[in-house]
């Protein structure tokens, strides 16, 4: 099932949200909506997530993608996925963590990193 996320930020995106819901249902399309407010991680958090797992990734000489995809699995909050038949357990993708997830995934980067012997400061980022 293809999952797609769409973030309003003012009450004039709803109409162009409504007609596209509106055409995947007379195509036959089932959906399956979700509404809820926004995750609260920043821009900022995430960013400097990325950052340091592409560190350890040129450090190491792991793809930043493998890396990236070890710490969901080992680490990462799960969601929920609903099928016809059942719910599934995944894991979130870090664009969907909370604040508090996303420095809960950056500890464990950084302590891994330091278990490699790359020093991570989460402190201002600055310390890459």
């Amino acid at each position: 099932m293809k999952t797609t996320t769409y973030t309003l930020s003012r009450k004039g995106q709803l109409p162009a949200l409504t007609a596209l819901l509106e055409r995947h249902l007379a195509e036959g399309v089932e959906l399956r909506l979700v509404v809820g407010p926004r995750p609260s991680r920043s821009r900022e958090q995430l960013a400097f997530l990325h950052v340091a797992v592409r560190a350890l990734a040129e450090h190491t000489g792991a793809r930043e993608s493998d890396l990236k995809e070890h710490f969901k699995q080992e680490y990462g909050p799960e969601a929920i996925v609903t099928l016809p038949n059942r719910d599934c357990r995944v894991r979130k993708s870090w664009a969907d963590y909370s604040m508090a997830e996303a420095s809960e995934m950056l500890e464990h980067v950084i302590r891994t990193a330091a278990e490699c012997g790359l020093l991570i400061s989460a402190e201002g980022n600055n310390g890459l």
